[in-house]
């Protein structure tokens, strides 16, 4: 079958990301993770872009389609007596006869699960089941429990995959912004347990998520220029500043964790962002390719930090990336 992709002209090139990333003096890496010393990096490899030029092709003419329903099971506490937040929906596909795969899907900062209502139903008429979470939030509920609230869905989507009838083998991860850091995270991670604590079910040693798709997210703590909303931002989210706790800041980092064994990434980031510069996302994804991970950066010419997540273009490409890893 032709590539989606390719039908509507996207266009691979290469570009030389040179990161004004190094590491600063002295910021350790975070448990379990290798330190970071003042030796300068080597240069990073050549990372491989996806563009998407600008069109003027007029946009075809509406038709009404009767759209084939989609069973939602509503606010699921997916941790039994756990604060109101502590809740998921669940889409399921129509007429589903197998165990079907998962998307896990994470909103944006002060958002709702709610928000993904319309991406969550999309996956459910393409056959995918879709967990749309809500999770604990900065400022009431700081680092690190929005990530131990996504570890612990994850969780519980596993505990309950046959009542459910998902394929535990082809569970993805999917967020906007803060949602697509904590996917991240889903996907990087190495030692779970560290944000597990307080969960009731476990989860497989490995192979936790098969893919991560991240729309505009903040992947690195670390290396935020130290002036600026996004730096008064994680300083609070993560109660402390850079300097008292460069580990922490290390810790929530995705890319701090990268070591070569993480699933496939489809990074995507709209050109015209103005919430998070467009640059996490190109070291995020030089650090997978460097580290041998199959990644791939999509450019949206002209999208902003919450368009992009209602993209046409970009559930497409989301489609075709999880619909190429779910047939592997």
């Amino acid at each position: 079958m032709q590539s989606r992709l390719t039908s509507i002209g996207i266009i691979l090139i290469t570009l030389a990301f040179a990161a004004g990333c190094t590491a600063e003096p002295g910021v350790p890496a975070a448990p379990g993770l290798p330190s970071q010393t003042n030796t300068p990096k080597p240069a990073l490899p050549t990372a491989t872009f996806t563009m998407i030029p600008p069109t003027n092709t007029p946009a075809p003419t509406p038709t009404r389609t009767l759209l084939p329903p989609v069973e939602k099971v509503r606010d699921i506490a997916y941790i039994p007596g756990g604060a109101s937040q502590q809740v998921l929906d669940l889409y399921l596909p129509p007429d589903s006869a197998e165990p079907a795969p998962l998307v896990l899907l994470l909103h944006g900062g002060g958002g709702s699960k709610r928000d993904l209502e319309s991406l969550a139903a999309s996956f459910a008429r393409q056959g995918y089941a879709a967990a749309s979470l809500n999770f604990r939030e900065h400022p009431r509920y700081p680092y690190p429990a929005a990530v131990e609230d996504a570890f612990c869905g994850l969780a519980w989507l596993y505990a309950n995959a046959e009542t459910y009838q998902l394929d535990p083998q082809r569970f993805y991860a999917l967020g906007h912004s803060f949602g697509g850091t904590l996917a991240s995270m889903l996907g990087v991670v190495d030692d779970p347990a560290l944000f597990m604590a307080n969960c009731p079910y476990s989860l497989p040693e490995s192979n936790r998520v098969r893919g991560v798709v991240a729309y505009t997210g903040l992947f690195d703590y670390v290396h935020l220029p130290s002036a600026g909303e996004l730096f008064d931002y994680a300083s609070g989210y993560l109660g402390s500043t850079r300097a008292a706790a460069p580990e922490l800041w290390a810790q929530a980092s995705p890319l701090s964790w990268i070591d070569g064994s993480e699933p496939p990434f489809l990074i995507i980031h709209g050109e015209a962002d103005r919430s998070i510069p467009i640059e996490q996302s190109q070291a995020f994804a030089v650090a997978l390719q460097a580290a041998g991970v199959q990644a791939e950066l999509m450019l949206i010419p002209d999208a902003n930090h919450t368009e992009i997540i209602n993209s046409q273009v970009t559930l497409e490409a989301a489609l075709e990336f999880l619909t190429a890893l779910a047939g592997q």
